[in-house]
């Protein structure tokens, strides 16, 4: 599935060519990740939020770049440095998976813990092209809501420094 970013930017010839590879199948951009994670057998992602998903969901995850889960134990999934050893990660991901439950939950009850709710791509860096469906097309709202999001980054920011 292509990230919702990239979608119109990438010509034809590129879908081609990954679509010559073997075993290889395009899903539709408009297609729910969720879907495509509950019907896979194996997730693997640069370093984007679908292996989060997919590990939360019970399937084996193998990482090619740094995402914040990577720790996580090599029974549930890989980071692949050298995608020479691809292959090999799979298929001993999949021979000797094992779904670590508590270490899901204290990992994503340690993201809420740590989190603070604010729209980062749309409102604090203005990417025009960011998904976000709540975004109003006023300009004195969405300068309202980028500040009520600013103030809420600092008193996060700033709590976080005073309680370490």
């Amino acid at each position: 599935k292509e990230h919702p970013w990239h979608v119109g930017k990438r010509t034809i010839g590129y879908y081609r060519k990954l679509l010559n590879i073997p075993n290889v199948l395009l899903a539709a951009p408009e297609l729910g990740t969720r879907e495509l994670v509950k019907n896979a057998d194996l997730i693997t992602t640069i370093s984007g939020s679908t292996g989060l998903e997919g590990l939360i969901m019970n399937i084996p995850v193998a990482v090619l770049g740094r995402a914040p889960f990577n720790f996580l134990s090599r029974g549930m999934i890989r980071y692949v440095k050298n995608p020479d050893e691809l292959g090999f990660e799979i298929r001993d991901l999949l021979e000797n998976y094992r779904y670590n439950e508590e270490a899901i939950r204290a990992y994503v009850g340690a993201v809420m813990k740590e989190s603070v709710p604010v729209d980062f791509f749309s409102r604090l860096l203005r990417r025009k092209k960011a998904f976000n469906p709540d975004l109003s097309s006023d300009k004195d709202e969405w300068q309202i809501q980028r500040r009520k999001h600013f103030k809420l980054l600092s008193s996060y920011i700033k709590n976080r420094f005073r309680h370490q």
